[in-house]
Order: C-alpha cells, then structure tokens, then sequence
C-alpha cells in the first residue's frame, strides 16, 4: 500500500504538468533524499545515508536550482531531529551535493554547450535569493501575475495535494503520542521538507511545474502514516 500511495501521489503532482517528466524527475530524487534521511536514525557516524541524501537533492536541484534552498532543513534534521551532524558527516554532505554539479560541469565543458551554465545564471539574478530571506522586498505583483496565469489543470492537482497534506500534519500533531519515535522523526522531516516547498512554490510560482513533485514526495510518509491508522483502527 505505501508504494500504491507514493505512485497515486506522484501522478497527482503529473496532471495538467507541461513539464511532466521534470516534476517526476523532482518527486523521486526528493524520495530518495528523504528516504536516505530516515536511515540516519541511531547510527552514529551516518556517512553513507548522508551521502546520498544530499547527492539525490543536488541530484533534483541540478535543473531546479531553488531546491537548493532545502540544504539548511537537510542540515537542521541531521544535527537536530537525527543528532548525527559530525564534521565527518558534514563533508560526506559536501561531497554528495558537489558529485552532480561537478559531473554536468565536466559534461558542460566536453560538448562545448554553455546553455547549463547560461540556465545557472538566469536562475541565481534573475530572483535574488536575499528575497527568501527578506519576503517583504519580494514584488508580491509578480507573484500574483504568475498564479494569475495558472490553469483550471494546476489548481485541482496543487489544492488536491495541499489539502490533503494539511489534513494529514493536522492528523499527525494530534496523534504523534501513538507512534514509535522514529516514526514521529520520519514524520517531522516530511513535514518540515513540505512546509519549505509549500513556500519556495509560493515565492517561485514560476517552477511549480517541478516543485510540485518534489512536494508530493515529502508529503507521501505522511498520507502513508494516516492510511495506516485509519486501517488499524
């Protein structure tokens, strides 16, 4: 059933996409990622699981720069919910985000094709990332110009996916006491993996179309973590 869920999730996040396969692309790395978070819990020098959650987010930040943003959340989990972040931990995270900007770098410069770099640069000017920091210097009219343009298509499957992942945080803080405690560090990663996307969709409309993906996969363990009380009960 958590894989039945998973999938109904991701292809939820597919419908009306234009970029379809990029919010695949987005959703899975994002699964991984967390997935590689939640094998952190009671090992003591977690290098391997490190690794490869921040490989498979660098991984979905490669053609969605903004995911990138998530690094302080990776950050936070491992040396607070996890208390796992050694300084041997840290440079195996190092080493897992660098791998794929090196490899599409190297890539980049054997074909001679300076269109990677090129989306790199529109990425980092075009939106200063001080505006993340400091919301109120965002021109709140160019995110309404941008929702403005959604379809009927992009509304259904985000309010779909939004509603439903209220219900299930609102589900989870007031049932927490009934789950184990790696059950409950599993659940607030993805909480915290869903409020941040649920914020970098709302100061970046314009990326929904990976965004989305990536958010259905945070909000997956969640959705599972209810349809399994609810079976139980």
């Amino acid at each position: 059933m958590n894989v039945f869920i998973t999938i109904l999730l991701l292809c939820l996040s597919l419908i009306g996409n234009a970029h379809f396969m990029l919010a695949l692309f987005t959703g899975v790395s994002m699964l991984l990622a967390q997935r590689s978070l939640y094998a952190c819990y009671k090992v003591e020098q977690p290098v391997v699981p490190i690794l490869h959650a921040f490989f498979f987010l660098s991984i979905s930040a490669v053609l969605t720069p903004w995911m990138l943003l998530l690094i302080p959340f990776f950050l936070w989990h491992t040396g607070v919910l996890m208390r796992c972040l050694t300084w041997r931990v840290f440079w195996a995270g190092v080493f897992g985000l660098s791998v794929p900007y090196v490899f599409m770098t190297l890539l980049s410069l054997l074909s001679e094709n300076t269109e990677y770099f090129d989306s790199l640069h529109t990425a980092f000017t075009t939106r200063p990332w001080l505006y993340v920091v400091f919301i109120a210097a965002y021109p709140m009219h160019v995110i309404v110009d941008y929702f403005s343009r959604f379809s009927a298509w992009q509304w259904i499957p985000w309010g779909v996916i939004s509603l439903l992942g209220v219900f299930c945080i609102w589900h989870f803080f007031h049932t927490r006491h009934r789950s184990m405690i790696q059950q409950r560090l599993e659940a607030y990663i993805a909480v915290h993996n869903s409020v941040a996307l649920w914020g970098l969709i709302f100061i970046f409309p314009q990326f929904y179309h990976s965004l989305i993906g990536g958010l259905a996969a945070c909000l997956s363990p969640l959705v599972i973590r209810f349809a399994e009380q609810c079976r139980n009960s």
